[in-house]
């Protein structure tokens, strides 16, 4: 997993060619479940397999700006290129693991190529 960051630092006007950059909304019904503690991760993933690159970031603010690059790839001497499907994930407890119940999840439907700007996510489903 990439290095914790905070949304300044993953500004999402910055994109370039080798991540994928955007904002995370949170639907406004689900407004009240979000924490000090909390911890967002975006996901990308190829198809239906287990995450491709992740990246973290601690106690969001909503819209919360993101990017995926090269230093959030989960396998070593992996090449972020291509298409992937993207999901975020609230989570209520900080783990990375498997979502658990009261974690708040969101998708982009669709695939979405790397160098593309401007993503959005919706978080509007409650685990």
């Amino acid at each position: 997993m990439g290095p914790a960051s905070s949304a300044s630092a993953r500004d999402a006007s910055g994109g370039d060619a080798t991540g994928i950059t955007g904002l995370v909304r949170l639907a406004p019904e689900l407004r009240d479940r979000v924490g000090p503690g909390d911890v967002l991760f975006v996901i990308a993933r190829r198809g239906s397999g287990p995450p491709f690159a992740v990246t973290r970031i601690l106690a969001p603010r909503f819209p919360a700006a993101f990017r995926i690059g090269p230093e959030d790839v989960m396998t070593p001497g992996a090449t972020l290129q291509g298409e992937f499907t993207l999901s975020a994930r609230l989570s209520k407890t900080g783990s990375a693991g498997p979502a658990q119940p009261g974690d708040l999840e969101g998708e982009r439907a669709g695939p979405v190529a790397v160098g593309t700007r401007g993503v959005d996510i919706l978080l509007a489903r409650v685990r």
